[in-house]
This record gives structure tokens, C-alpha cells and sequence, in this order.
């Protein structure tokens, strides 16, 4: 029989906050019930009061109809305040449960390795925009001197007239990568740093969490199935 697949760290956190947004959603709606009917009970006394004239008057009598409508809103109020309380407790807890999961060996071991990636992810973006914005300036000064020299030409024939406008030049920045190193996207600034500071204390190996993360199954179980 085969063993049933366990859930890495951020699939189990991926699960309870989808757990999470529909009980949040689920609040919201007991929430607009709530204000409504809290709307109903604070206008109760002047609905009354026109009521009871009304009736003086033999206009209308719909006294009993404005006090039964105040008691159904008063029900409304106190059943609905206390499933919003136990909501907003359900959602504590998930959020514990949460934070939990990302404190134990396995959830700092594979959140490590995420955060890792995305310092990887931030070098190669920062290697892209720093060759990005080298091309711009390389462009940018073609097309200026380019301009530059038409408006030289027509100033030579004496048709100054027809000379275009001057293209800006912008105050272009220093190239990103020229940023020192103790400003790489790593804890120090440095992966080496990281590296070196980093004293991994967790029952798992980094090869252990990256067969996570490829979606190979480890060994042994990082965590149970919620």
C-alpha cells in the first residue's frame, strides 16, 4: 500500500489560511448582519414613540408590529455577536497554528531554503535591471547625439528655423551593480556572510528539504497530514 504523501510546511500553512480567508469571509457577512440589525435596535425608540402618536391618532396601529421587529433585531444582535467572537477565535488559532508550523525544525529548515531562492531570485533581477538600464543610457545618448548633430546640420545651412528642439538628457543613476557588496540581498549583505553566521539547528538535511521542494517525498515525514 502506498504510504500517503506528507505535506510540506507551506502547503500545511497554505491550508489553513484558505481555512482562514473563508472563515474571514464568513465574518464579513455576519458583520454587515450585525450593523443592520444594531441599526434596527438604536431606531427602536423614535419608531415607537411615531407608533404609539399613529395609534393616538387612529392613523395606524402598528405598535406591536415596530416592538416585535426591535426583539427580532435584539436576537439578531446577540446571536450574531457571538458567532463573530467565535470567528474571530477560530482565526487566532489558525494563525498560531501557523506560526507553529514555520517555528519547528522543519518549517525553519524549508523556509530557509525559500528565503534562500528568493535572495537568488533578487541577484539575477538586480543583473537584469543593471543591464536594462546600461542599454537605456546607451540608447538614450545615441538618440541625443544623433539630434544634436541634425541640429548642428540645419544651423550650418543657415535653417536654424527648422532645427529640431533639443532632446533631454536625464541625470541618469550609477549602474545597480555598482552597489557595494554589504548591499546584496543577503542577512549581512552577504551570501558568504549568511553562510558563515547561519548555524542550522533542525532534524533535517538542506537535501532533505530540497527533495521537498522538488516535490519528492522525504525521508522520513517532515510533519503529519493536517
Amino acid at each position: 500500500m502506498a504510504r500517503k504523501a506528507t505535506k510540506t510546511p507551506e502547503e500545511q500553512i497554505e491550508a489553513l489560511q484558505r481555512e482562514r480567508v473563508k472563515l474571514a469571509g464568513e465574518r464579513h457577512a455576519l458583520q454587515a448582519e450585525l450593523a443592520e440589525a444594531q441599526a434596527i435596535v438604536a431606531a427602536f425608540p423614535d419608531e415607537r414613540q411615531r407608533a404609539l402618536v399613529d395609534a393616538d391618532r387612529g392613523r395606524d396601529d402598528r405598535v406591536q408590529a415596530v416592538e416585535a421587529r426591535a426583539q427580532q433585531a435584539q436576537a439578531v444582535v446577540a446571536d450574531r455577536s457571538a458567532r463573530i467572537k467565535a470567528k474571530e477565535v477560530a482565526e487566532a488559532e489558525i494563525g498560531e497554528e501557523v506560526q507553529e508550523i514555520r517555528s519547528t525544525d522543519a518549517g525553519l529548515a524549508h523556509f530557509t531554503l525559500r528565503a534562500e531562492e528568493a535572495s537568488r531570485a533578487a541577484e539575477a533581477a538586480r543583473a537584469a535591471a543593471e543591464e536594462a538600464c546600461s542599454a537605456l543610457q546607451v540608447a538614450w545618448r545615441d538618440a541625443y547625439s544623433q539630434w544634436a548633430q541634425l541640429r548642428r546640420d540645419h544651423k550650418h545651412t543657415g535653417r536654424e528655423e527648422g532645427a529640431p528642439r533639443e532632446v533631454p538628457l536625464p541625470d541618469f543613476p550609477g549602474p545597480i551593480g555598482s552597489m557595494s557588496a554589504h548591499h546584496a540581498p543577503w542577512p549581512g549583505g552577504r551570501e558568504a556572510h549568511w553562510r558563515e553566521q547561519h548555524a542550522r539547528k533542525t532534524s533535517l538535511s538542506p537535501s532533505e528539504v530540497r527533495g521537498q521542494l522538488a516535490g519528492r517525498e522525504p525521508e522520513p515525514p517532515l510533519l503529519e497530514v493536517l
